[in-house]
């Protein structure tokens, strides 16, 4: 297997409200959660019939950005990729993709499963750009459709790229390559996927044309406590209470906590057996009840007995919800909770 690992001189995209909710910065510069932007080649569109080739990722680094490319030098090196490229992604808190939740999650899933190997994401956030966009903009009413390229030309970074193959031509090449081993023909595939990765890492800059704080709190995001993390994937506000969904990282045992009327459940992907530990990740439940007065929906901190945030979150206005209130609500809340486990 070939790695390729170097430093590429550019800044990521930062802004003070991205930052806060995907880097879980409560102070400007402070980054408790690392980021990271993947994506896979393959050699067709069904993991039944197909294989992972090139797994590509894009991590913060002190001076630049760190990129890290697997390539398989031959159809039986796929179970190593498998297993060095999932190593790295498991570092990262904050993972981007574009149609990841689609297509590469699942794909990876079942190749790894193939190979008896952990199958398991459930270590960090998928932030599916494709879902963004479609959902939480107004791209598709002014571009023709949302493939990755149309999105870069919109946004003017078309030009940034270096490769001239498309994601059709990288499979022609690999199949070629496999009968020559041409250095060429590996650094053109390379190429493509790197300019791919780079080119995901530069569309995050429509975030400034975007609402962050709705989508945070349909996306979800990470709350960060030295190695204990949560990555929350749904809030959901009913009549008489909150209900946050999540998983959990860094934290062992099972818990079941009350305060008043709130519970807080920590599931274990897996509990201890004679032969094997109980897993330090799983699945985290909360539910608390809300308060209502003059058309407000709101908690009070000291009901919870949370410590530091707000007196008050005011999470509904005249039944329209309020997500900057209801997201700092959530990292509060959660943030206590797990740094008092």
């Amino acid at each position: 297997m070939y790695i390729y690992d170097e430093i590429y001189e550019e800044v990521f995209y930062s802004s003070k409200i991205f930052d806060y909710y995907f880097k879980d910065s409560e102070i400007p510069g402070e980054e408790n959660a690392q980021i990271g932007v993947f994506d896979i080649e393959t050699t067709g569109l069904s993991p039944q019939n197909g294989q992972v080739i090139i797994g590509g990722l894009i991590t913060i680094a002190v001076n630049g950005l760190r990129i890290r490319q697997f390539f398989a030098e031959d159809d039986g090196e796929e179970e190593e990729l498998l297993i060095k490229y999932k190593e790295a992604l498991d570092e990262v808190d904050v993972l981007i993709s574009y149609n990841g939740n689609s297509f590469d999650f699942p794909y990876l899933k079942y190749r790894l499963k193939r190979h008896g190997l952990d199958s398991y994401f459930g270590r960090f956030l998928s932030l599916d750009m494709y879902i963004v966009l479609k959902r939480y903009s107004n791209f598709r009413k002014v571009i023709p459709n949302l493939k990755q390229t149309t999105v870069e030309e919109y946004l003017g970074i078309d030009g940034s790229r270096d490769d001239m193959i498309d994601g059709g031509q990288s499979v022609e090449l690999y199949f070629r390559y496999l009968i020559n081993k041409s250095e060429k023909l590996r650094d053109t595939m390379l190429l493509h996927n790197r300019d791919d990765i780079l080119q995901l890492s530069r569309i995050q800059w429509a975030f400034d044309q975007l609402d962050l704080h709705r989508i945070a709190a349909h996306t979800g995001f990470p709350i960060v406590s030295d190695d204990k993390k949560v990555f929350v994937s749904g809030i959901r506000l009913k009549t008489k209470h909150i209900e946050i969904n999540g998983r959990y990282k860094g934290i062992t045992g099972r818990y079941k906590l009350f305060r008043d009327d709130c519970t807080v459940s920590l599931e274990p992907l897996y509990e201890k057996t004679l032969i094997a530990p109980e897993s330090d990740h799983g699945e985290i439940k909360i539910d608390t009840p809300l308060r209502k007065e003059g058309g407000n929906t709101f908690i009070r901190k000291d009901d919870l007995e949370i410590a530091g945030g707000d007196d008050y979150y005011i999470l509904m206005k005249d039944g329209e919800p309020d997500h900057r209130q209801i997201n700092r609500f959530v990292k509060h809340m959660i943030r206590d909770i797990i740094e008092k486990i």
